[in-house]
């Protein structure tokens, strides 16, 4: 049996709820240089069938009406450890100012990395005014059933709208502007990230979806930048780093250095992508949402895929776990 389909069986086997059209918002395949893996898979699930959160960052969003929805996520291989994403509504100046000051007083990789996430909070997304803030739309949080979070999560939006709580509607896409804030950071770590996706938007005339940091308290990050796109995406990523990874053996300066982004990482991401091509192949029923170009601080470098579920694939008998 192909070895990705060993892991997808596995995965699916070990699920908390039922692998049904209506519980999944997406699937996530993580393509990383580490050889021992041929993939990793994360399973979102849709607000209705996902687990109560009792922590003081949901409690806090509900008590001042800004929590929209929560999202549990399921990670192969990771066990005793909950992740939920939280929608964020009603993002106005006050609201979002009162936010950070809860997450400062609660929460330490907040205030270590404050003005990082503030800053990057100020990417504009309406015309409104009382919006400075508003791309921010997602917090996530990694624990172990306690109040204390191991990591935190934040998403912004990389798209304009006339109504930051109405995201797929009146919109419309100016990609460079947020790919040139980025590459203004003082942090550098977003550049790798910025430069694939750019030339995946060049090859694929598609958009950027959102920005993502993840944070813990010992000071470690993973910077990320989201593509949406509606089709297969594999042949274009292992093309991508195929074509780079000669130029990468061996280089000095430019972009930071570390596991993954070296000539060798680059080839083993560039198999993985061809692999999982093929094994895309006999899964029809998962439908490309798009990718994200990961770097962490330990300069391990990745890419997330994003996938959603045919509708006819459960019609069809599919609602059971197998």
């Amino acid at each position: 049996m192909n070895e990705i389909e060993q892991y997808y069986e596995k995965f699916r086997a070990e699920l908390a709820y039922p692998f049904e059209y209506h519980n999944i918002d997406y699937i996530g395949v993580c393509l990383d240089a580490d050889a021992s893996v041929p993939c990793r898979f994360k399973m979102y699930w849709s607000d209705h069938c996902s687990a109560p959160f009792d922590h003081w960052l949901t409690r806090w969003l509900k008590e001042h009406r800004m929590l929209q929805y929560i999202e549990t996520v399921e990670h192969s291989g990771r066990t005793g450890k909950y992740q939920s994403d939280m929608r964020i509504s009603s993002r106005t100046d006050s609201n979002m100012q009162h936010l950070f000051s809860a997450l400062a007083d609660h929460e330490p990789a907040f205030s270590q990395n404050e003005e990082l996430i503030r800053t990057i909070s100020k990417m504009p997304v309406t015309t409104g005014k009382n919006y400075l803030y508003a791309s921010l739309y997602f917090l996530g949080a990694i624990y172990t059933g306690t109040d204390s979070s191991e990591m935190l999560k934040f998403h912004w939006i990389n798209r304009f709208c006339q109504d930051p709580d109405a995201l797929s509607e009146n919109i419309w896409y100016n990609d460079s502007i947020y790919l040139e804030y980025l590459r203004a950071l003082p942090d550098e770590h977003y550049l790798l990230p910025a430069r694939h996706a750019e030339a995946v938007l060049k090859a694929c005339s598609c958009h950027l979806w959102m920005t993502g940091l993840d944070v813990m308290g010992n000071g470690w990050k993973k910077y990320k930048l989201y593509v949406k796109y509606f089709h297969d995406l594999c042949p274009v990523l292992s093309g991508l780093f195929s074509q780079e990874a000669p130029q990468r053996d061996g280089i000095q300066g430019e972009d930071l250095q570390g596991d993954g982004m070296q000539g060798k990482g680059l080839h083993a991401l560039a198999g993985k992508a061809d692999r999982l091509c093929r094994w895309l192949r006999t899964h029809p029923e998962l439908e490309p949402a798009g990718c994200a170009f990961c770097l962490d601080t330990d300069g391990k470098y990745s890419v997330n895929l994003y996938y959603g579920i045919q509708e006819s694939y459960f019609e069809n008998g599919h609602n059971q776990r197998q």
